[in-house]
């Protein structure tokens, strides 16, 4: 299972000591690749944009393999209810909108 391998970094006053506080998984191209790079460039620098470079599960194994605390995904959900899933590495789930990743990815930061 992805989740038991995953790297889990520990959380500090200072919040987690992941390298990235999030990673944006695009699941398609056109509007889904530029809602993510919108979301990356929301968070800033402590976001990991994956590119098509890499297969959909590749994309979410080096997630879970670099313990970035949340996976920031656009795909489906995005296409059909215009909002985008964030997955936890304990495997809480929610979906906001693209414009709400940020301040939920600082909870997740800061280990809430």
């Amino acid at each position: 299972d992805s989740e038991e391998s995953a790297c889990r970094w520990p959380v500090t006053e200072w919040g987690s000591v992941a390298p990235y506080r999030a990673a944006v998984i695009p699941i398609g191209d056109g509007e889904v690749e530029e809602v993510a790079a919108e979301i990356h460039d929301a968070i800033g620098e402590d976001c990991l944009l994956f590119d098509g470079k890499q297969s959909v599960g590749e994309r979410f194994a080096e997630s879970g393999l670099l313990g970035i605390p949340a996976k920031v995904v656009v795909g489906n959900t995005y296409r059909e209810t215009g909002t985008v899933d964030i997955e936890r590495l304990n495997g809480e789930n929610l979906a906001v909108a693209p414009e709400s990743v940020p301040a939920a990815v600082e909870q997740f930061g800061a280990g809430g």
